[in-house]
């Protein structure tokens, strides 16, 4: 299962870097955070 935690939190945090650099920091880091304890809470 760590795994694919791994997985997610990688593809999530390439592409939460991509959206950071196009949307010029409109996305708060927070939110982000709250997306992977989010995710952490399901598994």
């Amino acid at each position: 299962m760590s795994f694919f935690v791994a997985l997610y939190f990688t593809i999530y945090q390439t592409k939460y870097f991509f959206i950071k650099k196009i949307s010029n920091n409109i996305i708060d880091y927070d939110y982000f955070s709250m997306l992977v304890c989010s995710f952490n809470i399901l598994k």
